[in-house]
């Protein structure tokens, strides 16, 4: 039998501590990732984005949260939707708390020069923690959704290899950026939408969609799983959409003013960074294959996705076809197996690389999620295991590429001698760039589980969505 059989019916497995203890596996892999992560803390995150949160922050607690969508000076308004905005007017309160000050322009400049006063320390930590303890829950929820189809310790393994990739650790201790916050909504939300629990697709789903815009990729999933399950479940299938409906309401409410500004950061999310890529190693790093990454003169080194690249089609139209062929894939094979398990899983991992590779503008944090929904869709194969490891080690390198961590030290100069030069006369971008295409097209084909837009003749039967 399978060792990854979702019955559990191996002996061993069923005596072990894991599978004895429900709750002893994630509480390992919560501490394990707290654990690793704290001696980050204390260091100054990326200047700009720090920077940018610490002046949200600060100015919603000064001004009300509507604010930060206005224009200030010494503050760019605010490119993010609502909910995120909840948590920085929070962490206001608890720097004041902590502190006896607020994240003045003073603060502000110690934390972005890295100089180590105990108001920049304090800083970094507490705007760090959000999102390193969405690190450590997903990694934990890993551990219990994976074992109710696989084997316990396989979970266990799962989730706690997830919570220590490198890619990971940097992105919330390191970097100080939230990616982990919407991705663990979005797993979470998928989850639900495995077991057919449509209010709570809904409800994570549509908080996922406020904290951070380009979560809407899965937007087709959701849509699908609800049309679906509307006939059998047309009750909570409503009931969802009012969740829906509710929580945008609440957390737009306090918005209400200035929802020209809520609306831009949806609606301009595509046009903010108008370049062909912003380090992301898409697809389209391969038409600009620079050596290193710049913070000023963008125009100077990147090149602009809105001028004709191809038959006077633009790089930013080319990307956006890209994707809506893999959308209409993905709704295609969802809709011809009802939506089943395996489909599921298939389009939880085909829609974010797809995006990560097609669309323009791609920054390498853009990749994130890919690492998580792979996780979440454990196969157990050695296909899938090599996929997954992969993109591991490419998401991990852009990310290092782009930013290796705060100051000179020994081991950051080191991290950018080697990314930063070219390997056997090759920047290591492009060769990841067409490691995150193989990967897609790995995923598209059925490689990975036979189970693929280019491999109908593999499709298992659906269910029997009457059964039961």
């Amino acid at each position: 039998m399978n060792a990854d059989n979702p019955t559990h019916s191996n002996a061993a497995d069923k005596t072990s501590v894991f599978a004895r203890s429900r709750w002893l596996a994630p509480l390992v892999v919560f501490l394990l990732a707290l654990a690793v992560r704290l001696p980050f803390l204390h260091a100054p995150g990326f200047p700009p984005d720090q920077d940018q949160f610490f002046s949200w922050s600060q100015r919603s607690a000064d001004e009300g949260m509507s604010a930060v969508y206005r224009p200030a000076d010494f503050m760019w308004p605010s490119n993010y939707p609502p909910a995120y905005h909840y948590v920085l007017r929070g962490l206001a309160e608890v720097f004041h708390w902590r502190t006896g000050r607020d994240l003045d322009r003073q603060v502000r400049s110690e934390a972005y020069y890295g100089r180590g006063t105990e108001s920049a320390l304090a800083a970094a930590l507490i705007y760090k923690l959000p999102a390193v303890f969405a690190d450590a829950i997903l990694g934990a929820l890993l551990v219990v959704w994976l074992g109710r189809r696989v084997r316990a310790r396989t979970a266990f393994v799962v989730g706690g290899v997830y919570v220590l990739l490198p890619a990971v650790i940097h992105n919330s201790s390191v970097w100080g950026q939230v990616d982990a916050i919407p991705t663990l909504l979005v797993v979470a939300s998928l989850e639900a939408a495995r077991r057919r629990k449509l209010p709570a697709m809904w409800a994570l789903a549509t908080i996922a969609a406020l904290t951070k815009a380009q979560v809407l990729v899965f937007a087709p999933i959701w849509l699908l799983i609800a049309v679906s399950d509307l006939r059998l479940q047309w009750k909570r299938g409503l009931l969802g959409l009012l969740i829906a409906v509710v929580i945008c309401v609440i957390v737009v409410l306090p918005f209400w003013n200035e929802l020209d500004g809520v609306k831009t950061a949806y609606t301009g999310a595509a046009d903010f960074y108008p370049y062909v890529h912003l380090n992301g190693f898409s697809a389209w790093f391969l038409s600009n294959p620079i050596e290193r990454p710049q913070l000023r003169d963008l125009d100077r080194v990147y090149a602009r996705d809105n001028q004709p690249f191809a038959l006077g089609v633009t790089p930013k139209i080319f990307g956006s076809i890209g994707l809506g062929v893999v959308a209409v894939l993905v709704i295609l094979l969802m809709r011809r197996r009802g939506c089943d398990e395996a489909s599921l899983f298939w389009a939880a991992r085909t829609l974010p690389l797809a995006f990560f590779v097609f669309s323009t503008q791609m920054h390498e944090r853009y990749a994130f999620p890919i690492l998580a929904v792979g996780a979440w869709s454990f196969l157990g194969s050695r296909r899938w295991r090599t996929w997954w490891g992969i993109l591991a080690v490419c998401v991990t390198a852009n990310v290092l590429w782009s930013w290796a961590g705060p100051g000179d030290g020994a081991v950051v100069s080191a991290i950018e001698r080697v990314l930063w030069s070219k390997w056997l006369g090759v920047k290591p971008g492009v060769l990841f760039s067409l490691a995150f295409i193989a990967a897609l097209g790995a995923s598209l084909s059925g490689w990975i589980d036979g189970l693929g837009a280019f491999a109908p003749t593999s499709l298992r039967p659906a269910p029997d969505t009457k059964a039961g």
